[in-house]
């Protein structure tokens, strides 16, 4: 899509003026296929101002400027935390913080609302596949091996519990 068209669509939340329309296309040159984009702004990374974006699949901070190229992108799956503090977004994968700053506040928060939106939608979708798969029978057996551990079930009563969590 353009520059207009994204911005004629809600995706881009403006203003067009900081992030140069080189990151925005290198951003949307970055989608993998089937993924859409979603949401984006301009942002600051850790060397200038570039786009950051919210596809179905990730978060990608995409930066194209005289001095090179700079794509960092997160799995939706992946990412810890996510905070806003001012006008700076932190969001961290549990081994790095990545902090993107000098967003307009709205925008920020519209963007921090969009990835909690998708990552609650994926557990939800991830939910169903762990309880037909029998998402809770380790933590049922953890309970009951710690049950027979402090004495209170026997072993036959353990074994009996476990063929039936199972399926055997």
């Amino acid at each position: 899509m353009t520059f207009d068209e994204l911005s004629k669509n809600g995706i881009y939340l403006g203003p067009g003026m900081l992030a140069p329309k080189k990151s925005l296309d290198y951003l949307q040159e970055s989608l993998l296929p089937g993924e859409t984009l979603l949401l984006a702004t301009n942002a600051k990374g850790s060397n200038s101002f570039g786009a950051l974006g919210v596809t179905n699949q990730r978060v990608i901070y995409a930066e194209k400027g005289l001095f090179g190229k700079t794509l960092v992108d997160l799995s939706l799956k992946k990412i810890k935390t996510i905070a806003l503090v001012k006008q700076s977004l932190i969001i961290s994968d549990g081994g790095n913080d990545n902090e993107y700053s000098s967003m307009l506040v709205p925008h920020a928060e519209q963007i921090l609302r969009k990835i909690k939106e998708l990552q609650l939608s994926l557990e939800s979708a991830a939910a169903p596949v762990a309880q037909a798969a029998g998402g809770n029978n380790l933590a049922d057996l953890e309970k009951l091996a710690d049950l027979k551990a402090k004495g209170i079930i026997t072993e036959e009563e353990f074994a009996a519990k476990k063929k039936a969590l199972l399926g055997l």
